[in-house]
């Protein structure tokens, strides 16, 4: 898993607004989004997914007109997912694979010792394929 994680992660806090949330997903081209604490631990994770289904519910309750206001409210904390699984950066790539086919997540957060050091996709699994059958 080591060589294939992805280290630079873009990250938010659990008080950080659906707004925010939002953009660094855009800004920074992802899906996925870790939430830390204010010890810098993994304490959530904010998907793509999360975001289009609270979006949608708060358009749907408030209006169009009312939606940045509303992102603006929402917090982190209320749309994140909190009962992660991880999984360690010396996990071979094979058990890796088994265990996002078995647990059906788009992402899985690596963590070693406590501390987040990256996360793997499912993306990160077809661009090694794609890798390997060009070989």
């Amino acid at each position: 898993v080591a060589d294939i994680l992805v280290r630079n992660l873009i990250t938010c806090k659990a008080s950080d607004t659906l707004a925010q949330a939002r953009q660094l997903m855009k800004d920074g081209q992802v899906r996925h989004v870790p939430v830390l604490d204010e010890q810098g631990q993994l304490v959530g994770l904010v998907t793509q997914r999360a975001i289009l289904r609270e979006t949608l519910l708060i358009a749907s309750r408030f209006g169009i007109a009312d939606l940045e206001y509303q992102e603006q409210k929402k917090l982190v904390s209320e749309l994140m997912e909190d009962d992660l699984k991880t999984i360690p950066s010396d996990m071979s790539l094979l058990e890796a694979g088994r265990y996002f086919t078995k647990c059906k997540q788009g992402c899985l957060p690596v963590v070693d010792a406590g501390q987040l050091v990256g996360i793997i996709t499912s993306a990160d699994f077809v661009k090694l394929s794609i890798s390997l059958l060009e070989d």
